[in-house]
């Protein structure tokens, strides 16, 4: 079978998946893995909207799935700030006002 053209796609999917021994694979699953990958890697929303050609961005949003991996890097952008605060306790405060 290698090197033969197929004709039918998803009759070429469902045979490669009995070849692997696979549970049940759809397109679906390739979509919605492309999008997560994309947006993981720090691709926009709205890029990946557009490259499974969707038509709203209601429907792009229901692919990607957050981890607290991605959390942490979206809050890293931030960078440190340069400014540097001092905490002074109450009672401190209140020792050098008197």
């Amino acid at each position: 079978m290698t090197g033969d053209r197929h004709k039918d796609v998803k009759g070429a999917l469902i045979a490669a998946v009995k070849r692997a021994g696979l549970g049940k694979v759809t397109w679906h699953m390739f979509r919605d893995t492309f999008a997560s990958r994309l947006t993981r890697s720090g691709v926009d929303i709205v890029t990946v909207k557009d490259l499974p050609g969707h038509a709203n961005i209601c429907t792009t949003v229901r692919y990607p799935h957050s981890n607290d991996d991605s959390k942490r890097r979206a809050v890293s952008k931030l960078g440190t700030c340069d400014k540097v605060v001092t905490i002074v306790p109450r009672r401190a405060e209140r020792a050098n006002m008197v």
